[in-house]
């Protein structure tokens, strides 16, 4: 039996027919706050994961924000992501970092289903693009 994943975003299905299974999951551990990233597992008292802190070396909690939008490990990958997003016309510098990340891991309810779907493939192509989450999650 295959479950389906399905969050609401706004009340609307938040998949956008993203057809990329396994790209879905990681996304979906990011929309929850479960995830590989150090913030999240120090949050659930993960054994091998003494601090919340970034590997980058900036003194930044790895949060979902600061893995999508600031950490420079990846930097490369989010320059293909934003020139993704730039070639769907979407205007997304006035937003503040929240409603950013909010942006990649959603879509919004103001663009249409197209649109969305774009935005979250785009995401979903840089997690599997950083390689941030190879490996299992729990050691």
């Amino acid at each position: 039996m295959r479950l389906s994943i399905r969050l609401s975003a706004n009340g609307r299905d938040a998949t956008y027919k993203v057809a990329n299974h396994n790209g879905f999951i990681l996304l979906t551990r990011l929309r929850v706050g479960f995830s590989h990233l150090r913030e999240h597992k120090f949050r659930h008292s993960f054994q091998d994961t003494v601090d919340p802190f970034c590997s980058c070396r900036t003194n930044s909690i790895e949060c979902t924000e600061h893995y999508l939008l600031h950490c420079s490990n990846h930097a490369n990958e989010r320059l293909i992501l934003i020139d993704n997003l730039m070639s769907l016309n979407i205007n997304f510098f006035p937003l503040k970092p929240s409603s950013l990340s909010n942006l990649l891991l959603y879509g919004d309810s103001n663009f249409d289903t197209d649109i969305n779907h774009s935005i979250v493939a785009a995401t979903i192509d840089f997690i599997i693009e950083t390689d941030r989450f190879s490996g299992p999650l729990f050691n």
